[in-house]
């Protein structure tokens, strides 16, 4: 997909529509080689580094004991 930008000049729009993807993902796949080469390219996870507003382990044990009892944690 950024081969077809890159190498042979090809739109954005061009490439988004060829490979059925919206304008956004191919410019941020494309931003992301241009900033980090090949290894921009590698699948990661899109899971967050850090949860600001994550519940302490302690109280998230007990909300899933109670979930799986079926029990609301109120």
């Amino acid at each position: 997909m950024v081969q077809q930008i890159v190498a042979h000049g090809h739109s954005v729009k061009r490439v988004a529509e060829a490979f059925g993807l919206s304008r956004r993902t191919v410019a941020k796949w494309r931003a992301r080689f241009e900033r980090e080469g090949v290894g921009g390219l590698i699948e990661r996870s899109s899971r967050p580094v850090r949860l600001p507003r994550a519940k302490a382990v302690s109280r998230a044990r007990r909300i899933e004991q109670l979930r799986r009892q079926r029990l609301p944690y109120a």
